[in-house]
């Protein structure tokens, strides 16, 4: 894979929210061109372990390049549903950190073929990060009630019946083949780039089961992690944001019935990115980086 320009969403502000200890274990749940991974590496000492998990092949042959120096990397393919499977197979028992970087990384959305971005509307309508169905595959098999959840849960759309309808006929009619066809297949005329963007989104969301795959993640966090062990997420919708914040605030009753919260939220509500950051880096325009503590 060829070198890419690649800056990280809100690098300084993960980097604080790990609070990382240079002989701790930290885990890269997301680490596509390995941005967020070459900060945290830098604050370890050898004794220190890094974990990098991708689904995308593409990113695994890019990390495997980029760390090759670096021993106490370990660079993990799988979804990061699957971490406890990744930890067990490495024999590690507790980490200490825990970053995922939601979305897509900068490598998926330049590619010309692969279907994440309506800047290249030749492109297939795959959208896959790793393995399985294409988009269109699913759109073809899904029914329109399953189009129609996707797009609201992950576009935040309202009224989107004639929409699904519009690109279920043309499903049918063996009329979609590109990006560009499904955008003029599904809207009576060319949307706003914004309205473009967040309906291949919320395609790309439900293909790759991305809200599922979130909740499992989260789940495992709360086994993985040490006491005091940090939790850093970064979203892009409000989908993802409010999943994360009800894994913050949930709890379990103890035998007096009384709240055990799982999570001590130390970075307040949110935190975004500065202004500066957002001129120079307009992936982080739509970031939200939210944290919590292990209790």
């Amino acid at each position: 894979m060829k070198s890419i320009h690649h800056v990280p969403v809100m690098a300084n502000e993960v980097v604080d929210a790990l609070n990382i200890h240079e002989e701790g274990i930290y885990v890269d749940t997301t680490a596509g061109e390995g941005g967020h991974s070459e900060c945290i590496l830098s604050k370890l000492s050898p004794k220190g372990k890094l974990i990098l998990i991708d689904r995308d092949p593409l990113a695994i042959e890019f990390l495997q390049k980029k760390f090759s120096q670096s021993p106490n990397v370990r660079i993990k393919k799988a979804q990061f549903s699957m971490l406890n499977e990744v930890l067990n197979e490495l024999h590690i028992e507790k980490v200490d950190g825990i970053l995922s970087d939601l979305g897509v990384s900068t490598f998926q959305l330049l590619s010309p073929v692969r279907g994440f971005s309506m800047h290249y509307p030749n492109a297939m309508v795959d959208m896959r990060m790793g393995e399985g169905k294409t988009a269109l595959e699913w759109l073809s098999e899904a029914s329109n009630h399953e189009i129609e959840m996707a797009l609201i849960q992950g576009a935040d759309f309202q009224n989107v019946k004639t929409i699904v309808q519009r690109l279920k006929q043309s499903i049918q009619n063996h009329s979609i083949q590109t990006i560009g066809d499904l955008i003029l297949s599904s809207f009576q005329k060319i949307p706003p780039k914004n309205v473009q963007a967040r309906f291949l989104q919320a395609i790309r969301i439900a293909v790759n089961d991305e809200l599922n795959e979130l909740k499992k993640l989260l789940i495992t966090a709360r086994e993985r992690l040490r006491e005091n062990g940090r939790l850093v997420i970064i979203t892009f919708h409000s989908g993802e944001a409010k999943i994360v914040k009800q894994e913050f605030q949930s709890y379990e009753m103890n035998e007096k019935n009384e709240k055990i919260y799982h999570w001590y939220p130390i970075g307040g509500e949110k935190k975004l990115p500065t202004k500066e950051e957002r001129k120079i880096n307009k992936r982080s325009n739509s970031a939200v980086l939210r944290y919590a503590e292990r209790r």
